[in-house]
């Protein structure tokens, strides 16, 4: 993940909408007051919330459409044999793609 997108959820999580049930816990007091709920958090500013995000990402699962992607790149690779130097080259760019998206480490 890009330090982009990273600061993209940042910035996201941080300015959400609270939802109407926002209910905190461990002893902090929120007092409803008239009108629209408030956005995001207090709790937190970005250089703050940067890490917390950064943690969520760690390890994150492969997309399910970048794992379809290698497999068939890893399809196409495995005929190598069978194939000519465009196929060949076509099934690489592939399969770095795939990985580049979200793949191997």
């Amino acid at each position: 993940m890009t330090d982009d997108q990273i600061k993209h959820m940042v910035d996201r999580f941080l300015s959400w909408p609270l939802p109407e049930n926002f209910n905190p816990d461990g002893g902090i007091k929120f007092t409803r007051l008239p009108g629209p709920m408030p956005t995001g958090t207090n709790l937190f500013m970005a250089r703050q919330a940067t890490p917390m995000v950064q943690y969520m990402v760690e390890d994150l699962p492969e997309a399910a459409e970048v794992a379809r992607l290698k497999k068939a790149a890893d399809a196409v690779i495995a005929a190598y044999g069978k194939m000519d130097g465009i196929g060949l080259t076509i099934a690489v760019h592939a399969l770095r793609l795939a990985r580049a998206e979200g793949g191997d480490k």
